[in-house]
């Protein structure tokens, strides 16, 4: 019987080691996911309803970005490259 296992941790120590995966997870996140989170808390704080608009609007407004983004790489305001760099980059971690 010295095998315990999960069953015989306590509820403090369970606890204590979900904040610390979480505290890693939220650690690990890029500055885009980062401010869609933000985002989605702050949107969950001032409405109560059942839709997430907080991801809504993140997408609206990843959405509304690239296409900003290729039209000024369509017109020639910004390199090739850097349509590569902020569509699939940014815009891909920010509404993701």
């Amino acid at each position: 019987m010295a095998y315990t296992g999960r069953f015989g941790q306590s509820e403090d120590f369970r606890r204590e080691e979900l904040i610390r995966k979480i505290e890693h997870s939220v650690e690990s996140l890029t500055l885009q996911e980062l401010e869609a989170l933000y985002y989605d808390m702050s949107t969950k704080n001032c409405l109560n309803t059942s839709l997430p608009w907080g991801t809504f609007t993140v997408n609206i407004l990843g959405s509304l970005l690239i296409g900003l983004l290729v039209g000024f790489v369509s017109k020639g305001v910004l390199p090739p490259e850097m349509k590569l760099l902020l569509v699939t980059g940014f815009c891909g971690g920010f509404s993701d």
